[in-house]
């Protein structure tokens, strides 16, 4: 099921309050993944975090739905926590150590090294999508406009 699939309803509402054809411009969503009308949605509390285009909008209109209670806050993750990695979704995941979320990207530690091994501060890379080591069931995946 894809988030327009499970937010029918909220769209609806979004929609009649935007009035205007572009409801895809009028949507926001809050941390908790669920759809807001952008005007009354703060951005500082919104996954697009002032970052709104359209393309990324769109895609997470058409990408799966996940149940809150499966999404990782990767702001609150540790520095060295075994995640899973990888760019595309036909690749296949790598081991990696948790270095940082920033600016909504999940960021591992350089050719599978720690905080404790790496060679820099900087040596990490930032991934399209991520997952805990622990957990098989969250995944997190990087909008188009993060990749950038």
């Amino acid at each position: 099921m894809t988030n327009i699939e499970k937010y029918i309803d909220e769209l609806k509402v979004i929609k009649k309050r935007a009035k205007e054809d572009l409801l895809i411009d009028k949507i926001a969503v809050n941390k908790q993944g669920q759809p807001k009308y952008c005007i009354t949605q703060p951005c500082d509390d919104c996954i697009f975090n002032g970052h709104c285009t359209l393309e990324a909008k769109k895609q997470w209109l058409e990408q799966g739905y996940v149940e809150p209670e499966q999404q990782v806050d990767w702001s609150k993750i540790k520095v060295d926590t075994p995640i899973y990695v990888r760019d595309k979704t036909s690749a296949p995941w790598v081991t990696a150590h948790f270095a940082k979320y920033e600016e909504g990207k999940v960021c591992s530690w350089f050719g599978g090294c720690t905080s404790f091994t790496s060679e820099a501060k900087d040596d990490y890379y930032s991934w399209n999508y991520a997952k805990l080591a622990e957990s098989e069931e969250t995944v997190w995946q990087r909008s188009e406009l993060q990749k950038n």
